[in-house]
């Protein structure tokens, strides 16, 4: 007969083995080495995003951004405009305003703080990545000079790819662990990743192509492990995360509640605006146009991406896979839309940054010989590159439209203008209550310049009351250039926006070299220019 055991009482359990059996769960992770990388990696990465950042004169859509963004924060009210893209930053900037003072510094502060937080996101990926391809991966989002300069920028764009990286760490979470806080987090990130950008239904269409694809693959018999997941956290962790997606999605679009159309233009204005503006093909860039950003700017991380996209193919996993699609569709919708800038090549750059991540783990684990170590000397050699082309951009020459990332950018001759008009100002005893006079043309980026002068106005003198302190004319107006030097100014020839279109017919290894060491332009820049008239009598011998 068998012998039944009875469990003891606690009493008679010796007092260690029950302090173990009643102790605590620990509350927080044990703090390791590698922890202490990332946290290392976030902090250069917030001091690489701050420093000088309200140094750069703000572009003219970052300061039709920023000027909106004070409308609302002064009570002037903000309704969404897919021309503006989406409402996030403009709230959330306006709260940054409010805790922390209006100027360059803070209107760049939510892309600076969130292309620091983006380097956190790989750490969630480390099973799937490998800790030293995790590491290499937020190690690349820091340094990138195109995730660095356009952090430093006020657009959309990074705020959407911190969202995205996000989605794509909590599927594979999901897909792991089974919890009901990765399908919420998703579909939260997913809201703000809407409110933030149109070019989010690019995201959504990728991601809800291989989610679509996934399932079909396991409704046909294969292993489960979606079908799987979504049965472990039921129906009620889908219906939670669609109602956190509405309530942001309303909250923002309608501007906090206070403007309920905005709720209709979020859904179907968006969209409509932006499909309209396919035909338009504004930049009129051509097909290639994010490969000629890509080769001069991140050849390290392109590199290890052709690699990764090999060793995917060759070991087929389901991660590995979804990055090889994922980065085959971006480049594909974003080589097929016809609007072509800048700023867009972080959503092409970003799957190439995951896919080099998984080449340089398996360089980290690859044995010892000839092919290992020539592939370590083109990893060292390519990150010198990465610094050698990061610093420049981000800190040297920022509004040097002979950086190809730099895209007709305001001059720096606008900030040399405004600390003229603030000595006027001073000179004249009016102080911000002068009148300054600006030409419609040149209206933006004065118009963020100019918003603590209540008395600025867009125009040109006219009539007896036409003497103004400060004018600011279009460089092709003579007629009023002429009567302002009749009346008593004094002129500065001056640049509003600077742009360099590469002449692709004119390269030559030379021009090359001299650009790659140099960013030496090997054709002439253009620009746009403007005509800063002071009065005599306040001139102070300019």
């Amino acid at each position: 007969m068998a012998t039944i055991v009875r469990p003891r009482p606690l009493a008679d359990v010796p007092a260690t083995t029950a302090g173990a059996a009643t102790a605590p769960a620990r509350a927080f992770p044990r703090v390791t080495v590698e922890m202490g990388l990332y946290a290392l990696l976030v902090l250069l990465a917030l001091a690489m995003r701050l420093v000088l950042l309200g140094d750069k004169p703000l572009h003219h859509d970052e300061s039709l951004h920023a000027t909106y963004t004070w409308y609302l924060f002064t009570g002037k009210g903000y309704h969404y405009d897919p021309m503006m893209h989406g409402p996030f930053q403009f709230l959330v900037t306006t709260a940054i305003f409010a805790l922390v003072g209006v100027s360059d510094f803070t209107v760049r502060l939510l892309p600076a703080l969130l292309g620091s937080a983006i380097v956190v996101w790989p750490y969630f990926l480390r099973r799937e990545l490998g800790r030293q391809g995790a590491l290499f991966a937020s190690a690349a989002l820091v340094l990138s000079p195109s995730f660095l300069y356009f952090s430093r920028f006020y657009r959309n764009d990074i705020y959407v790819a911190f969202f995205t990286l996000g989605l794509v760490v909590c599927y594979w979470r999901f897909l792991r662990d089974r919890r009901r806080r990765w399908v919420i987090g998703a579909l939260a990130l997913l809201a703000l990743s809407v409110t933030a950008k149109e070019n989010t239904y690019i995201t959504m269409f990728i991601f809800g192509l291989w989610v679509l694809g996934t399932l079909l693959w396991e409704w046909r018999g294969h292993a489960r492990p979606l079908i799987a997941a979504c049965r472990t956290v039921g129906l009620d962790t889908f219906l939670i995360g669609l109602a956190v997606f509405a309530v942001i999605f309303a909250f923002f679009f309608t501007t906090a509640f206070s403007w309920l159309p905005g709720l209709r233009d979020g859904i179907v204005k968006g969209i409509q605006y932006w499909l309209a503006q396919q035909p338009v093909a504004r930049g009129g860039e051509p097909w290639w146009y994010y490969f000629s950003l890509l080769g001069p700017y991140e050849p390290l991380e392109v590199g290890l991406a052709i690699a990764g996209i090999v060793l995917a193919l060759r070991r087929r996993s389901g991660f590995l896979l979804f990055l090889v699609f994922w980065a085959a569709m971006s480049i594909g919708m974003y080589t097929w839309a016809s609007e072509k800038m800048p700023w867009l090549i972080l959503h092409v750059l970003l799957p190439l940054v995951i896919l080099a991540a998984v080449a340089f783990q398996a360089l980290c684990r690859a044995a010892r010989g000839p092919g290992s170590v020539l592939a370590w000397i083109g990893v060292a050699i390519g990150g010198v590159y990465m610094v050698h082309a990061t610093v420049p951009l981000s800190y040297y020459h920022p509004a040097d439209p002979a950086e190809m990332l730099v895209y007709t950018q305001t001059s720096t001759d606008v900030l040399d203008a405004m600390q003229q008009i603030n000595a006027v100002a001073l000179r004249s005893g009016d102080g911000q209550q002068m009148r300054v006079m600006v030409d419609p043309e040149d209206w933006w980026p004065f118009v963020w310049y100019l918003r603590d002068y209540p008395n600025a106005s867009a125009g040109v003198p006219t009539g007896p009351d036409g003497n103004p302190p400060v004018v600011i004319a279009a460089d092709s107006d003579n007629a009023t250039a002429e009567a302002l030097l009749a009346k008593g100014y004094q002129e500065e020839h001056l640049k509003l926006r600077e742009w360099w279109i590469p002449d692709w017919q004119a390269q030559s290894s030379l021009n090359w070299w001299n650009w790659l060491l140099y960013r030496q332009p090997w054709n002439p820049r253009g620009s746009t220019d403007f005509y800063l008239f002071i009065r005599n009598d306040l001139s102070g011998g300019l």
